[in-house]
C-alpha cells in the first residue's frame, strides 16, 4: 500500500522531530547544499537542528554536514545522551564524528547505499567498535524515498560521476531515473525561484506516483542488502 504524505503516520511521538528534519533537508537543497537535515534530541526535546551547508561551487567546507553541524553547537557533555535524527544515513565522515562523540543512537529516514556497510565495518574495529551508535532506519514509503531523492538530485547537480550511483542504478533504477527527471524538468529546482522554503510537502505530492515506485525499489534493495549480510 502506498505510504501517505502525512509524516505523522511514521510515529506520532516523533512526527514533530521528523518534520523539522525535513524542513532542514529542504532548506539545504534550496541553498544548493546536499539536501540533508538533522536534529539532536534528548527525551524528545529538540536541542539543535542543522542542514548540510556544503556547496562545492562556493568553496564551502566539506565538513559542513548536517549531523556534524547539529552536534557542534552542543556541549560535549550532552553528546552521550542525545538521539540524532537525520534524513539520510550518515556517511563515513558523520558516522566517525558520531562515534567519537559517543552518541548512543541515530535514527535515519533514508538509506545511503554507498555508505550502508560503514556501520558494520566500524562496529568491528577495536575500541571504536564499542562506541558506534545504535542505528534505526530506514523509513519505508514515500517520504523515505523523498529523503533519498533530495541528496541524490543534489549530488548529480554538483557533478558527481556516475560511479557514485552504481548501486542505485542496479538496485533502485526508478529512484535514479526520477532524480534525472527532476533535474531535466526542474521539478525541484523550480522552488528555489518561488520562495518555496516550506514547500517539500507540495513536492512530495507532485512526485507521489514516482516516489511510491522508487520506495518499492528501496525496500527491495534493503532486503537484498540484509540477505547478503552487508548491513
Amino acid at each position: 500500500m502506498p505510504a501517505s504524505t502525512d509524516i505523522t503516520e511514521w510515529a506520532a511521538e516523533e512526527s514533530a522531530v521528523w518534520e523539522i528534519v525535513l524542513d532542514e533537508a529542504w532548506r539545504s537543497y534550496l541553498a544548493r547544499g546536499w539536501g540533508v537535515g538533522a536534529a539532536a534530541t534528548v527525551g524528545g526535546q529538540i536541542l539543535s537542528v542543522a542542514g548540510n551547508a556544503t556547496d562545492p561551487a562556493c568553496g564551502s567546507s566539506f565538513f559542513q554536514h548536517a549531523e556534524i553541524r547539529a552536534l557542534s553547537g552542543l556541549p560535549s557533555s550532552v553528546h552521550t545522551v542525545v538521539t540524532v535524527y537525520t534524513s539520510l544515513e550518515p556517511c563515513v565522515l558523520c558516522l566517525g564524528a558520531l562515534t567519537f562523540c559517543r552518541v548512543p543512537e541515530v535514527r535515519f529516514a533514508a538509506r545511503d547505499l554507498s555508505f550502508s556497510a560503514a556501520h558494520r565495518a566500524l562496529s568491528q574495529a577495536p575500541i571504536l567498535g564499542t562506541r558506534v551508535p545504535a542505528m534505526q532506519g530506514p523509513r519505508n514509503g514515500r517520504i523515505g524515498a523523498f529523503c533519498r531523492l533530495l541528496p541524490l538530485v543534489a549530488e548529480i547537480e554538483h557533478g558527481l560521476g556516475s560511479q557514485r550511483f552504481g548501486l542505485e542504478e542496479r538496485l533502485c533504477p526508478r529512484l535514479l531515473d526520477l532524480a534525472v527527471t527532476c533535474i531535466e524538468q526542474h521539478l525541484l529546482s523550480q522552488y528555489r525561484l518561488a520562495s518555496g522554503e516550506r514547500a517539500w510537502p507540495d513536492a512530495i505530492k507532485l512526485l507521489a506516483v514516482e516516489l511510491d515506485a522508487a520506495a518499492q525499489d528501496l525496500e527491495a534493495a534493503e532486503r537484498t542488502l540484509r540477505r547478503l549480510q552487508i548491513l
